[in-house]
């Protein structure tokens, strides 16, 4: 017990002193045996963590068998260790060794368990401790915020609310808009680039110019700290927002950061950074914005910069399998449900996935309904035939992007085909799981969805739920996986030493909300009256009012090897139509937007900026699954566009219930005739009524 003369001159002094000594609320200082010399003192958790590293044990045992360690945490507020702890006494460890390493374990627990969830300011003495950090002032930019959410979220989850799958974030960084701004002031670059039309000129001016010198020495902490590839980020206001979604208008650049000299590792990483400021101002982003009515200097550009999710192999890096889960299936097949969601996957980088490649497409609730490969013909036409990787020996521009395709073969040669892999015997063209087989090899991820390697299918559906409640309405989570040891030889569940798989979510994004018009749809016209209807493959809610100009693929000119010419002619079209501020509706064969241009017309965004409902409608024989969960689409959804597919072949004559009345749009007169395409205007316009929820929806025909 402690004792103080009330009468003392000193009594309050005194009281301060007990306070602080006796009940932890001063620093700890680190005494020896005999209470006397001082030899460490810490002020917060992180320096009493440092210094009983460093102390001599005398000095341990000294205060372990005083509670001093339980006081002192009690002190601020750590009530659970100090309860954990104050039981403990020296004589039960075998060492003060031992006792040692115990308080280190349980302050290292309370520090990791401090960090989670928390968005750290950066610190280049501290910031390879925190898994997310920020750089700078300013926002986060919509995607920063909304990997923040993630990390928040996924903070109060285990392993065990996702069936024993490792869910995490990879590493993250922020660049606050406040750097941007300042980039900005530099040598005019906001004129420059608020008046340029050249986007060349415009990452010319910008990759010539300094980063703010702020900004450069937190980048020089992180090349020094972190090595391993880095995917450098765009996280402008408007990205990622409920209101408006901006999906891949905006750089992302992959860099190696491997180089063993740190100022070439920087100059790189400054490099993509500055491509992703230049980025802002590009034709297609500003196309965009003028769609949604937003002002370009209303937007601001943070930068997210996340260490990219996989293993080195050879001279490529790449994730064992990289994917995008929607909580809404717009395109639901046999038993599946809209609600129910959808996720596509792909071996290697997400690239094939965002541009509208092949890839495996299934319902987390039925992962075992595929119908993309409902036969071994089927599955070798529609699996994917190679893959996206970071190239780490390729050169090029400072910043550059290095991603490259490689076939599936140096994926199996890498030992990464194992869990996504699958053959399609030669003999009897069955699949088998087993790569020891002969025979065509095509990507199937049996092993995951069907064989239970692990629970993704599981973790997919309790992270869509948990993220659309969280905001409110359906979401798209991007992710990649890593394997680690698993299928390795000599490799065991829970074996030491052994790296478990583990799912990374990159980012998260609302899927935008489409509104239906008050008073419900239009009657639909008789068939006579339809130039097009669909009812199982629709985007889009209620009317699309006042469009009197129609663009369409020529059937007698079509061939897929003329698909790029196509896409060229239409951008041509585009943009006179747009000057005249006219809006259309584009019908062609195949997936608008694919990268791909064997499975239909590679457009881009300022391509058909004044597009307002896209159809897809294909000759007899060219059968292409359509596409979604790309960023093309994440753009359709946000602005609201129209998207019917009617079934390959589908004229009106076919009596089939989708079609589309090719017959009546050939006998209209032209108003434009070009190699490919054919520009229709009408007197009056076409009347347009989709109703997404239920897939149907339908237009009319309208006098020329």
């Amino acid at each position: 017990a402690g004792f103080l003369d009330k009468g003392s001159p000193t009594l309050l002094a005194d009281l301060g002193e007990f306070l602080r000594l006796q009940l932890g609320f001063g620093d700890f200082v680190f005494r020896t045996h005999d209470g006397g010399e001082e030899v460490g003192r810490a002020h917060d958790l992180r320096e009493l963590e440092q210094q009983l590293a460093l102390v001599p044990e005398e000095s341990i045992a000294y205060h372990a068998a005083r509670n001093h360690f339980s006081i002192w945490l009690l002190a601020r507020s750590e009530f659970e260790l100090a309860e954990q702890l104050r039981p403990q006494r020296a004589a039960d460890f075998p060492s003060v060794a031992a006792l040692r390493g115990y308080l280190l374990g349980l302050l290292r627990e309370v520090h990791e368990r401090a960090q989670q969830g928390v968005v750290a300011d950066f610190s280049a003495e501290s910031f390879a401790e925190q898994p997310f950090t920020r750089l700078g002032q300013g926002s986060m930019g919509g995607k920063g915020r909304s990997i923040a959410f993630l990390y928040r979220t996924l903070a109060g989850m285990r392993p065990e609310d996702f069936g024993g799958l490792d869910v995490r974030l990879p590493r993250t960084l922020v660049v606050g808009t406040e750097h941007f701004a300042r980039f900005l002031e530099q040598g005019d670059l906001a004129a420059i680039a608020a008046r340029g039309d050249d986007d060349e000129e415009v990452r010319r001016r910008f990759l010539a110019a300094p980063l703010p010198e702020a900004l450069a020495e937190e980048l020089g902490a992180v090349v020094s700290r972190l090595s391993g590839p880095l995917a450098v980020r765009s996280s402008s206001l408007l990205e990622d927002s409920l209101q408006s979604g901006l999906a891949g208008l905006f750089e992302t650049v992959m860099v190696p950061n491997v180089d063993p000299d740190p100022r070439r590792r920087l100059r790189e990483l400054a490099g993509a950074v500055k491509r992703v400021y230049a980025s802002l101002f590009s034709r297609a982003a500003r196309r965009y914005l003028e769609s949604t009515g937003y002002l370009l200097e209303e937007e601001k550009m943070a930068v997210v910069i996340q260490a990219v999710v996989g293993r080195r192999r050879g001279d490529r890096f790449y994730p064992s399998f990289s994917g995008v889960a929607q909580s809404f299936n717009y395109y639901p097949f046999g038993p599946q449900r809209p609600e129910e969601g959808v996720v596509h996957l792909a071996l290697g980088l997400g690239r094939t996935i965002v541009e509208g490649g092949r890839c495996l497409r299934f319902s987390p609730a039925r992962p075992e309904v595929l119908p993309q490969f409902s036969t071994p013909r089927a599955m070798l036409g529609s699996s994917q035939n190679g893959f996206y990787a970071l190239d780490l020996r390729a050169e090029g521009e400072t910043g550059a992007d290095r991603v490259r395709w490689f076939d599936l073969s140096v994926a199996e040669a890498d030992g990464a085909l194992h869990a996504a892999g699958s053959v399609v015997s030669s003999g009897d063209q069955r699949v088998r799981d087993d790569l020891d087989e002969p025979g065509p090899r095509v990507v199937t991820f049996n092993n995951l969805l069907r064989h239970r390697a692990i629970p993704l299918a599981e973790a997919l559906r309790r992270l869509l739920d948990v993220t659309q409640r969280g905001l409110g309405g359906p979401v798209e989570l991007e992710l990649a996986g890593d394997m680690g040891d698993w299928g390795r030889p000599g490799s065991a569940p829970g074996g030491a030493g052994r790296e478990p798989p583990r799912l990374y979510l990159l980012q998260l994004r609302p899927m935008a909300a489409q509104l239906r018009r008050p008073g419900g749809p239009a009657p639909e016209p008789e068939r006579s009256g339809c130039l097009c209807r669909a009812s199982s493959r629709v985007l889009g809610h209620g009317g699309y009012a006042g469009i009197r100009d129609l663009v369409h693929v020529r059937r007698e000119a079509w061939e897929p090897r003329h698909h790029r010419a196509i896409a060229a002619e239409i951008g041509a079209l585009n943009e006179r139509l747009r000057g005249e501020g006219r809006r259309y509706v584009l019908i062609g064969p195949g997936r608008w937007g694919t990268a791909d241009p064997s499975l239909g017309i590679p457009v881009e965004w300022a391509q058909i900026s004044e597009v307002q409902v896209l159809v897809e409608a294909s000759p007899a024989g060219y059968d292409v699954e359509p596409s979604q969960g790309a960023h093309f689409f994440q753009n359709i959804t946000s602005l609201q566009l129209g998207y019917l597919t009617v079934p390959s072949g589908a004229d009106a004559e076919s009596g089939r219930d989708d079609f589309l009345d090719w017959r009546w749009l050939e006998e209209r007169e032209a108003a434009t005739t070009t190699a490919f395409l054919r520009h229709l205007r009408f007197a009056e316009p076409l009347a347009v009524e989709l109703d997404g929820a239920q897939g149907r929806g339908w237009i009319g025909k309208a006098a020329c």
